[in-house]
């Protein structure tokens, strides 16, 4: 971490925080090495460069970051970028770390679906359950809940104790007030959840024909779909398209390029799954298929 462009004293100052709250860390005292760590964020010059450069030094400390996020909570974008980094690099569990303190439990956004994939790239099913169960009893006495993120979060998994058809009513009510790909999206993937294959698919290709990161999203559950209504060849063709954008959305330089490759890295092992063949490693790398 390079403090050269603060002045000596500062800098001693920064760096023997660093330094301390390092060796504290590995010697398991958590809340003295967040509290050095906060102090060092506060000695910093302003500009999120220097920030992040400090929370990279952090990566893989879990604990010590939740206990920072709550010392620091002004800094839960910085955590949330750092994440994103991750994220597209396949890291699940580093970039699980930096969100987990970064997105309250009330909110229902963009993070909180970010926050669900990771989840369950990471094997936390049960963790994933309580989330969508939080979700579900926030919007229970919402007459027609909306919202892309809410959709997207709870047509990643079949959800116990929420009615299949009851999600197409919500998606369909989030398409009449947004009319845009990705609450189409999002409807699609209701279907699928409800077992309304056809629908699914008509309403998928619909998707895939934009020429944007929803086409893309649609290939694996129109794959899936398609799959489920004995198409093999047509589930083939968007099972590949699926894995061309998984190539290509790590190279995104967007702002919503971790939830791109999220997105299908979550659907891509339920095909996997389904299939009976490797798609991707965590790496990015594709490995064996056992079905031609």
């Amino acid at each position: 971490f390079c403090t050269t462009q603060l002045g000596a004293d500062h800098q001693e100052s920064v760096e023997l925080r660093l330094a301390r709250g390092v060796a504290r860390t590995r010697l398991g005292k958590i809340d003295p090495a967040a509290e050095d760590f906060a102090v060092a964020l506060d000695l910093l010059p302003d500009g999120e460069h220097a920030e992040e450069a400090l929370l990279r030094e952090l990566a893989g400390q879990g604990e010590v970051l939740g206990r920072l996020a709550e010392l620091r909570p002004d800094n839960h974008d910085a955590w949330i970028r750092q994440g994103r980094g991750f994220a597209k690099r396949g890291e699940w569990q580093k970039a699980l770390d930096y969100y987990t303190p970064a997105v309250p439990s009330e909110q229902v956004d963009g993070r909180k679906y970010e926050l669900a994939c990771l989840l369950l790239l990471t094997g936390q099913d049960e963790q994933f359950g309580h989330l969508c169960r939080q979700l579900i009893d926030s919007v229970k006495h919402v007459p027609r809940p909306s919202g892309n993120g809410l959709i997207m979060t709870l047509t990643l998994r079949d959800q116990e104790g929420l009615d299949p058809e009851q999600l197409i009513r919500w998606a369909e009510s989030n398409l009449e007030k947004k009319k845009d790909g990705l609450s189409r999206y999002g409807l699609g993937c209701a279907y699928y959840r409800a077992g309304r294959y056809a629908e699914a698919v008509e309403t998928l290709t619909a998707c895939s024909e934009q020429q944007d990161a929803t086409g893309r999203y649609a290939a694996f559950p129109l794959a899936l779909a398609l799959r489920r209504l004995n198409k093999p060849a047509e589930s083939r063709h968007w099972e590949q398209v699926g894995r061309g954008a998984l190539t290509s959305m790590r190279e995104d330089p967007g702002p919503w390029a971790a939830a791109h490759v999220l997105t299908l890295n979550v659907w891509g092992r339920e095909m996997e799954a389904v299939a009976g063949q490797q798609i991707t490693t965590e790496t990015g790398h594709d490995v064996h298929q056992t079905e031609k």
